[in-house]
């Protein structure tokens, strides 16, 4: 649920778009197989609901109309539903147990404590003080003014620890920091806490887990001193923390950096910057460049998860300070320099990237390192983006500047996983909506899928796509016919020119795709040959599903195709298997 909100914070309009519609569309329905047919609708909406409570909580960008119906209308039904308080809504299921025993305090137990005893309570219990602490997030979580006004007390007492009634009471006060008057008041206390507590490391890292969550509020609160303030004692504390440093069985640099306090400081940094609402080339402020070569500290392995973190914000910093980029993060992509970072900001950098022509000149040098076989497996499940972005850069950004040869070794080094994954980009590019503003009267979009295809995809497939043999596979095949059906008028050209690079699979999808397409009935031949290429024979047998409708759309449209040996061994797989 974190994550979706996020994404819905952060991610781009295309993302965005995507989480709306799988909002709408709801669970899939295996996973409601065991819900009673009772109980189905209302378990439906329950998870629907849980989810738009999360997004609608973010502010900023606001939530959209269509959710915002949709939420209405289950809040019409549901009118007894309500969004769990803190972070309980960011779980579908809250449940709490602890190993040994409970403690003698709970939540209830605390809330009911006068102030003063109840500091007394968590300062001096040092027995089952685990279960108590936990109590104390909660009740900071729950009963918000109520843990502040205690941790005002403690802040202006003698003795102002210890430092773990700080680190719960933060951890439960996350939500309501996004509150200006109450943030306020939360770092005014913490002000007047001593060093000696803000560098022990749990306390550290609660802070700048805090300051992370601070950072999303809306509006920005990047003006407020006192939000800095708590930033640069933080970063002095966890600058060193042991747990910096990935350790050598740990190779996903993402994961290891979200995770970890100089990670989350940085996240909180760049949500603040970002909250300056910077132009391009204006440079990052001055009251900030100090604070984000500290944070960054090029060449320094311990502020790794920091560059991992703003490698993913990269297009951004490099719009923003193209001359701060270059000299702090860029070089920190050269494998030949040093391939753990590299790595790692690859990493980074592919969790959420985005590239333009001002920008790709500085990663062209180090990009087709990448795809180095072992490059490629030390950066794991993130090459999936970088495959991808390899496709838009030649097709749509740089063709000219990446070798055809180096591309194509890419290729063949990537798993066929990841050759799948690039053309599943290739696909999406073709099915992209027409750009009103490349339209002129009586001329067709110089963005329409024909137009992509024949000026920018099949040239770049015929220069870079590897054409051995062994390198075939069902799931390529299935994206060379989808690429093929994205089309129009150029689906003949399409299905020559990848049908080479087939071999048969199943196809029911990519059926199902040509049933709602108007191939069949424009393009009769071109459908068979596809169909043909790719539909696996033992597989139609189990099912030829759409294939008998096809068949019946591409006699209707071109009578001669039955002296088609092609189409009469389908139809009489048809025949031989009716539905």
């Amino acid at each position: 649920m974190a994550l979706l909100g996020s994404l819905w914070a952060n991610g781009s309009t295309a993302s965005r778009e995507r989480i709306v519609e799988t909002l709408l569309a709801g669970p899939p329905e295996d996973l409601l197989a065991r819900v009673s047919e009772e109980d189905r609708e209302r378990s439906r909406d329950r998870r629907i609901f849980d989810r738009l409570t999360v997004v609608a909580r973010v502010g900023d960008p606001p939530l959209d109309p269509r959710l915002r119906s949709e939420l209405d209308r289950i809040e019409a039904a549901y009118p007894e539903w309500a969004a769990p308080e803190g972070e309980r809504a960011m779980f579908s299921t809250w449940s709490e147990f602890r190993l040994g025993p409970d403690t003698d305090f709970g939540v209830d137990d605390l809330a009911q404590l006068p102030q003063g005893e109840l500091v007394s309570t968590l300062q001096g219990t040092t027995d089952l003080r685990e279960g108590l602490l936990d109590a104390w997030k909660q009740f900071a979580d729950t009963e918000p003014e109520g843990a502040i006004a205690v941790l005002e007390l403690i802040a202006h007492s003698a003795n102002p620890g210890p430092g773990d009634i700080w680190e719960y009471g933060l951890w439960g006060l996350r939500e309501s920091a996004k509150r200006p008057e109450r943030r306020s008041r939360i770092l005014a206390a913490l002000e007047l806490v001593p060093d000696t507590l803000i560098n022990e490391p749990d306390l550290a890292r609660a802070c700048a887990d805090f300051l992370e969550a601070v950072a999303g509020s809306r509006p920005s609160p990047t003006g407020e001193d006192a939000v800095w303030r708590l930033f640069d004692r933080t970063l002095a504390a966890v600058a060193d923390d042991p747990y910096n440093v990935q350790a050598a069985d740990e190779h996903d640099a993402v994961s290891h950096a979200i995770n970890n306090a100089l990670g989350r400081l940085s996240q909180a940094f760049f949500a603040l910057l970002f909250g300056r609402s910077l132009k391009v080339s204006s440079r990052i402020p001055d009251d900030l460049r100090q604070r984000a070569d500290a944070l960054v500290s090029p060449g320094v392995p311990s502020h790794r998860p920091a560059r991992v973190i703003a490698a993913s914000r990269l297009s951004y910093l490099f719009a923003v300070d193209p001359d701060w980029t270059q000299v702090s993060l860029i070089p920190s992509f050269d494998w030949a320099q040093d391939d753990t970072e590299a790595a790692a900001v690859w990493q980074g950098y592919a969790w959420q990237p985005r590239v333009d022509e001002k920008l790709w000149p500085d990663l062209r040098p180090f990009f087709l390192a990448t795809f180095e076989p072992d490059h490629l497996a030390r950066i794991g499940e993130m090459a999936k983006s970088l495959a991808q972005l390899l496709m838009l850069v030649g097709i749509d950004l740089d063709r000219d500047q990446l070798p055809a040869v180096a591309v194509r070794n890419a290729l063949r080094s990537m798993t066929d996983r990841l050759r799948a994954s690039a053309l599943s980009w290739i696909e999406t590019f073709l099915a992209q909506p027409d750009e009103p503003e490349d339209e002129l009267p009586g001329k067709p979009p110089s963005r329409s899928a024909d137009s992509l295809w024949n000026e920018r995809v099949a040239p770049w497939l015929q220069q870079v796509w590897p054409v051995e043999v062994e390198l075939r596979s069902t799931s390529t095949s299935e994206q060379f016919a989808r690429i093929a059906i994205a089309t129009n008028a150029r689906f003949s050209d399409a299905v020559d020119l990848l049908t080479p690079f087939m071999v048969r699979t199943n196809a029911f999808y990519e059926l199902h795709l040509l049933a709602g397409s108007a191939h069949p009935d424009l393009h009769p031949r071109a459908t068979v040959r596809l169909i043909d290429a790719l539909a696996d024979r033992p597989s139609l047998q189990m099912g030829t599903g759409d294939l008998g409708p096809i068949l019946e759309r591409v006699r209707a449209a071109d009578a001669s195709i039955v002296n088609l040996a092609a189409f009469n061994e389908l139809r009489n797989l048809v025949q031989a298997n009716p539905q």
